[in-house]
C-alpha cells in the first residue's frame, strides 16, 4: 500500500466527507475485502484494489499492475480495466485531483 494511504488510515482508518466539492467514502481497512469481494474487483478488475467510492458509481483504487501503484477511479456498474480512469501516483495526487473534479 501507498505510504500516503497508510498514513491517512493509520489516522482516520477511513472516513466519509468532501474533498473540495468531491464527496468521498473511504472505507475502514477492515472493510476492504468485504467490499472488493462483493464488487467482484478481483473479476472484473484484477490487480485493482478498491479503497472507496464517491457515493455513487464511481470507485477509487489503487492499480497494482504496473510497478508503480497509482490510484484510480472505475465505474462500479460495468466494471472493467478498460474504464479505468488515472487519478494520480500519489495519494496526495489523488486527493489533489478529485478535490478539483467538475
Amino acid at each position: 500500500m501507498p505510504g500516503e494511504y497508510l498514513d491517512f488510515v493509520m489516522q482516520s482508518n477511513g472516513g466519509m466527507g468532501f474533498v473540495g466539492d468531491a464527496y468521498v467514502d473511504f472505507w475502514r481497512i477492515d472493510e476492504l475485502r468485504q467490499f472488493n469481494a462483493e464488487c467482484e474487483s478481483h473479476i472484473y478488475a484484477p490487480g485493482i484494489l478498491l479503497f472507496g467510492t464517491n457515493g455513487g458509481n464511481d470507485g477509487y483504487g489503487f492499480d497494482f499492475r504496473q510497478p508503480v501503484v497509482h490510484c484510480v477511479r472505475i465505474p462500479l456498474i460495468g466494471m472493467a480495466l478498460d474504464m479505468i480512469e488515472p487519478l494520480g501516483e500519489t495519494f496526495g495526487a489523488f486527493l489533489s485531483n478529485i478535490s478539483s473534479d467538475q
